[in-house]
């Protein structure tokens, strides 16, 4: 083992060692064991022509506690709550459930596990639960506007004493009791700390098409270490809860931040913080290819005012007129397979025409076609919760990667620690205190690309050729210390 291993590996145990001693509540990222609150950055059920999306939900509890939980579903625009319930799962429980279109035009929860919930609908004859998201924050758009957003589901807190019982399957796999929960005969007694271990996928399947889109939940861990649990019908509590730590930890290629903040809020939005986000796109004419990419911002509906106002917070950009949302602007380089990036064009003005205003996104889930002349937006999914100037991509490339760097004042200046933060260096160990800036927004997404085959022979029969996928977003942290 070289020397520079050596010392790598000893910067890396001190830097742990710090973090054990000082970081054991910390909010970070935990794509491998699971968290106390999931982000599932985009749900659909609408479509590009006349085939909807259907989205497919799973919430795993991997630990050896019973979960209390609140699942909220949040339309995209303004990331508005439309159905909230309280979940409760037992040991190494799972809940499932679809997302499918209503017949108002709207959206519908349905599902058949049995894991108790407080759901405002009993279960029907053929044992499936139907729950409608509500247009009631936004009736004036109708149910349309619920028809695409997030999901976010926050752990209240571990479950024991009478209420563990009541919600632990007997042999058959049934609750012995949900309606001692559904009846919010709960007692806080029963209700310990959150100790995490949530994990969760999400689906986006076109049963008509035959696509299918996959992937995993964002896992937000060490939240909390009080429990913060509160009956179904109260507001309380979301990102926003005094019981989050404000505290976060974070961890780039060559350092380890201990992060203080004010409050709980931004200690979550820090370890989203991304300067940069890069992903693939295809194109390709001979399979009729569409790409879509998806942006969630799941704090941006705490820092951004409603509308009618113009106020919004750090890293969040105000908005120019209460009659329109706060946007974020963008840049935007794509390269095609072989290296090729944008080619410059010639113009027939005499001078020069005046610059369009940049690319911007509006929204707190926000999708956008990537499009190179041959296809236009919406895109793959239909969005109507796209970007001020689609496509994303224009070159001629039918298939390449792509880096959209945000460039508005509220994620150049990011957000900036209290003075008491530290840094550990991966290099030499060396730990380094004072107030931190993370540049970006708080985001997470995926790329969601299709391949069309038409009809095909199978089995002496004919069967659709469509295939879908997902990818993660990858990204670039910008974290400095503040001189």
């Amino acid at each position: 083992m070289s020397r520079t291993t050596l010392s790598i590996s000893a910067a890396a145990l001190v830097a742990a060692a710090f973090l054990g001693a000082n970081d054991a509540k910390a909010v970070r990222l935990d794509p491998e064991a699971g968290g106390q609150a999931l982000i599932y950055p985009y749900y659909t059920v609408r479509s590009r022509g006349t085939d909807p999306f259907n989205t497919y939900l799973s919430i795993v509890n991997t630990s050896a506690d019973g979960k209390a939980l609140r699942v909220r579903f949040r339309e995209g625009r303004q990331g508005l709550e439309t159905l909230g319930f309280n979940l409760f799962l037992s040991p190494n429980d799972t809940w499932t459930g679809a997302l499918v279109p209503s017949a108002d035009g709207g959206t519908q929860l349905v599902t058949t596990d049995r894991s108790c919930a407080t759901y405002a609908a009993p279960f029907d004859a053929s044992g499936m639960n139907r729950e409608p998201l509500s247009a009631a924050s936004f009736a004036a758009d109708g149910p349309d506007r619920t028809r695409e957003g997030y999901v976010e589901v926050l752990e209240m807190g571990t479950v024991k004493g009478a209420t563990l019982a009541a919600i632990t399957q007997d042999a058959g796999g049934t609750p012995h009791d949900c309606g001692f929960v559904q009846s919010r005969l709960v007692d806080r007694a029963d209700i310990a700390a959150p100790s995490g271990g949530l994990q969760g996928t999400l689906t986006l399947i076109n049963v008509a098409s035959g696509m299918d889109m996959t992937v995993n939940a964002e896992a937000l861990a060490d939240l909390a270490t009080t429990p913060y649990y509160r009956d179904p019908l109260d507001g309380y509590p979301d990102f926003s809860a005094s019981e989050i730590a404000p505290v976060s930890s974070i961890q780039t290629v060559t350092h380890v931040y201990r992060l203080l903040w004010s409050n709980g809020v931004d200690a979550v939005s820090s370890v989203l913080m991304r300067d940069a986000v890069i992903n693939e796109y295809i194109l390709d004419s001979a399979t009729t290819s569409l790409s879509d990419w998806v942006m969630a911002f799941p704090t941006r509906r705490l820092l951004v005012s409603a509308a009618g106002t113009t106020a919004a917070r750090a890293p969040f950009a105000a908005s120019a007129a209460p009659s329109k949302p706060g946007c974020e602007t963008f840049s935007n380089t794509g390269f095609n397979r072989e290296t090729q990036g944008p080619v410059a064009g010639g113009s027939d003005y005499p001078e020069h025409p005046p610059e369009p205003p940049p690319p911007a996104v509006c929204y707190a889930s926000t999708v956008f076609a990537v499009g190179n002349g041959q296809t236009v937006a919406p895109g793959l999914f239909g969005s109507v919760n796209t970007i001020t100037s689609a496509p994303l991509v224009t070159y001629v490339f039918q298939n390449g990667w792509s880096l959209l760097q945000f460039t508005g004042a509220g994620a150049s200046q990011g957000l900036v620690s209290l003075p008491g933060s530290s840094r550990v260096d991966l290099r030499t160990g060396s730990v380094t205190t004072g107030a931190v800036r993370v540049q970006g927004l708080p985001v997470t997404g995926f790329l969601a690309r299709s391949f069309y085959n038409g009809l095909l022979t199978c089995s002496g029969g004919t069967c659709q050729g469509s295939y879908g996928s997902a990818f993660p977003h990858r990204s670039t942290r910008a974290v400095s210390l503040v001189p």
